[in-house]
């Protein structure tokens, strides 16, 4: 059996070229909304590691840091979206 979608790609053009500006603002938006909010868990994962080890607390300076390289972590992700999505296409296409 052939495939039936072989060769073909998704065309968001087909809805109109003010469809395509408001789905491409919302997406920014809500990157930009993601890249923000990874930007506060890291900063807080950083002040919480500092003062847990001000205070002496071991474990919970071990669940800043924790905290602080996940929230490290997304936001490189986040800010390599592009290349990222990007090299997936390219893979899979």
């Amino acid at each position: 059996m052939e495939n039936p979608i072989e060769g073909l790609a998704p065309d968001f053009s087909i809805f109109g070229a003010e469809f395509t500006q408001l789905w491409q603002k919302l997406f920014l938006a809500v990157w930009a909304l993601c890249i923000l909010v990874a930007i506060f868990y890291l900063v807080m994962g950083i002040a919480r590691s500092s003062t847990a080890q001000t205070t002496g607390h071991p474990t919970q300076v071990s669940e800043a840091r924790a905290q602080a390289k996940t929230a490290g972590i997304a936001l490189v992700g986040l800010a390599a979206i592009v290349p990222i999505v990007g090299a997936i296409l390219f893979v899979v296409g």
